[in-house]
């Protein structure tokens, strides 16, 4: 049975160490800088369809860290999620780890984990347009649907990605 888990925190060692210090422990990853995270519920919301897809076969990437993002940001292209990952250290990430065994987050001791409400920001206007380019949604739409209730229609460009994938 695969297991994922999400936690946030702050990168304290060098990209490189990161994405190794997984590997070593095999152990699937996935870092986004936590500004383009909307919110964790979008996230666990993505991951569970990248894992669906990823674990039946029909796959975008061959890496399944990769994989997740495309599904967070509703993209088939790799180029445009990149810019959204692990830059450098002393970034805010959310982490999403993905293991056939238990996950202990207190074993990561190349993150310095924080509570993922902390990460997380009122959707003020900047935050808004910046989102709303992202997952390429319109003013129209926003109208429709209603400021409160963007989060809707982002996983709804994620449901789309993943049934015209």
């Amino acid at each position: 049975m695969v297991a994922y888990k999400i936690f946030c925190g702050v990168v304290g060692c060098e990209v490189e160490d990161f994405f190794n210090f997984f590997k070593e422990r095999g152990l699937d990853v996935s870092a986004i800088n936590a500004k383009y995270v909307l919110n964790r519920e979008i996230l666990d919301f993505a991951v569970g369809k990248a894992l669906k897809r990823w674990y039946s076969g029909e796959r975008i990437s061959r890496n399944l860290g990769v994989e997740i993002m495309l599904y967070l940001f509703a993209t088939r292209q790799i180029r445009d999620v990149i810019q959204f990952g692990l830059k450098e250290r002393g970034m805010k990430v959310y982490v999403v780890v993905i293991s056939d065994r238990d996950i202990n987050e207190a074993e990561f001791d190349c993150v310095d984990i924080v509570d993922c409400e902390e990460m997380e920001t009122e959707l003020n206007e900047e935050k808004l347009k910046k989102f709303m380019e992202i997952y390429d949604i319109n003013e129209e739409e926003l109208e429709i649907a209603g400021k409160e209730n963007f989060d809707l229609l982002v996983k709804e460009k994620i449901v789309l990605f993943d049934l015209n994938k």
